[in-house]
């Protein structure tokens, strides 16, 4: 992906249960473009529908994404199932089990890239 999406994990612990605040802003980003393509071909109606996710979807961004401490919008880093855990081989050939770590607060303490 060229949106860089693909390159950066951001958790300290990256998982299935993160959640990611550019991927959902570009989600509201293109459903105003499916609303504005279909304005322009004359499907009002389906346009209307389009115009209604993305609203949706901000207001989802502003109730999900906003982290009123930091002063800023940052990922979320869901509760996994109880069972998750990483599994190591260690050198003798053994795999240890052991609990997978998360942030308490469910945001990802982290402020952006600088390259």
């Amino acid at each position: 992906l060229t949106s860089g999406l693909d390159d950066y994990p951001r958790a300290a612990r990256p998982n299935d249960h993160e959640i990611h605040v550019d991927l959902s802003s570009w989600m509201a980003v293109a459903s105003d473009a499916m609303a504005k393509i279909l304005t322009t071909v004359g499907q009002s109606s389906e346009a209307q529908l389009w115009s209604t996710e993305s609203a949706n979807i901000r207001k989802a961004i502003l109730e999900t994404f906003w982290n009123p401490d930091m002063n800023c919008f940052q990922d979320r880093c869901g509760t996994p199932p109880p069972d998750a855990f990483d599994v190591i081989v260690q050198a003798n050939g053994q795999e240890k089990r052991i609990p997978v770590q998360f942030p308490k607060s469910g945001f990802v303490e982290h402020r952006g890239y600088l390259n």
